[in-house]
């Protein structure tokens, strides 16, 4: 199968999925179904070409740009997603061990339903935001900062800690 031919059957399965005219997603239509389903469409046949970004834009008749932007957004999705699982994951490591919640308050004997967690918690990040600068001029080559780590830990106890004041703390 030439890349060419590959091309077309990807934008026709798409456009057959989607139920657009094939021909909407080789043209300008700047609706958002049809650029949404150009975008799928340009991301399938990079799986199957193997093309470049200048070799697709080409093949779709579009400006390179609009492919880059069309392969782009569904790695920032997938990492956004991937970021958000892992804050939830997070979050129910404290729900269920409230010595993580005691470790990030140093010690203070806290619970995730006293009323002024958030605040507290929203106010330790903070200060840990001022810290994270500082610590990655020290470590420029450090894949993670404490501070930053300290961060991913606390937004995880808020998200725990609204969990808690909407569900209650039962499982």
């Amino acid at each position: 199968m030439t890349p060419d031919v590959a091309v077309n059957n990807a934008v026709f399965k798409v456009a057959e999925r989607r139920g657009i005219d094939p021909a909407a997603i080789f043209g300008r239509a700047r609706k958002q179904e049809v650029v949404t389903a150009r975008h799928i469409a340009i991301r399938e046949a990079a799986k199957e070409t193997g093309y470049g970004k200048r070799r697709l834009a080409k093949a779709f008749g579009l400006d390179h740009s609009t492919v880059h932007y069309a392969l782009r957004h569904r790695g920032l999705s997938a990492r956004r997603a991937a970021a958000i699982s892992l804050r939830k994951q997070s979050a129910r490591e404290f729900l269920d061990s409230p010595s993580q919640l005691r470790f990030l308050l140093n010690n203070a004997v806290v619970s995730l339903a006293h009323v002024g967690i958030i605040d507290r918690l929203h106010g330790l990040r903070l200060c840990e935001e001022q810290l994270s600068a500082i610590e990655r001029r020290r470590e420029p080559n450090a894949r993670r900062v404490p501070a930053e780590q300290r961060i991913d830990d606390i937004d995880a106890a808020i998200l725990a800690a609204r969990y808690v004041r909407r569900f209650g703390n039962g499982h």
